[in-house]
């Protein structure tokens, strides 16, 4: 009787347990979605804005909170109907508080939409992907299409031909990076408050050679978009 008394509670403690695992891992994907990419927990990232700073990559599923909260602000801005909002990537990086949204154009397979949100606020910029001459040429811009940023990536992810457009958002605004020493990069201190002049701070060191690697592992893309949450230390 005492053995039969045991089985029953270890299997009603076993049930019980197993029913808030999968409430549990329900939350998980309501909130979040599917967890994609999660970065080697032993790496740990430079300053430099060419380094990997992602932490997660999330694919959104479509009754999640974020999406729920996304749709009118790209409706506001006449972005929803132009953009996959079937396949949206949602990132987290090092050292800060914001979301970065990866949303892909229905016109062009190799432009995203990439979106930066704290506490409610948005900043937005595109992110273009082309090939030439066998090197990866990636380039950044506003809404407006005015050119922020471009690089050019080679067989070994160094980067060159670094060009810096006219362009400037003030990330600072929104996005807290948290970096106690105020450097944009190992080498660069925070000394401008523009995203322009940031970003030449940021990669001085790299300017006219094909020195600096892109730490990849996932997309060149997505680690591209990332690039000016480094700079935003200036601006807080």
């Amino acid at each position: 009787m005492k053995k039969i008394s045991l089985i029953i509670f270890i299997s009603f403690i076993s049930i019980v347990l197993l029913q808030n695992c999968k409430k549990e891992q329900k939350e998980t994907v309501r909130s979040n979605g599917t967890l994609i990419y999660k970065r080697d927990v032993n790496y740990i990232p430079s300053k430099s804005v060419f380094d990997n700073h992602i932490t997660k990559i999330f694919r959104l599923n479509k009754n999640s909170k974020e999406i729920s909260t996304l749709i009118p602000i790209l409706k506001q801005k006449n972005l929803f109907n132009k953009l996959d909002v079937n396949d949206i990537k949602l990132l987290y990086v090092d050292n800060s508080n914001a979301k970065i949204y990866y949303i892909k154009y229905k016109s062009n397979i190799k432009e995203w939409l990439v979106i930066y949100e704290i506490n409610g606020n948005y900043i937005f910029q595109k992110v273009k992907k082309s090939y030439s001459n066998n090197l990866i040429q990636l380039s950044a811009s506003d809404l407006s299409d005015t050119q922020l940023y471009a690089i050019d990536l080679n067989s070994k992810n160094k980067v060159g031909n670094i060009k810096i457009g006219k362009g400037n958002i003030l990330f600072g605004s929104i996005v807290n990076n948290g970096l106690s020493t105020k450097n944009y990069s190992d080498s660069c201190p925070a000394t401008t408050d523009t995203f322009g002049d940031c970003m030449l701070c940021a990669i001085h060191e790299c300017w006219d050679s094909w020195a600096c690697a892109v730490a990849m592992g996932i997309e060149p893309e997505l680690i591209f978009g990332t690039f000016a949450t480094v700079c935003a230390v200036a601006q807080l």
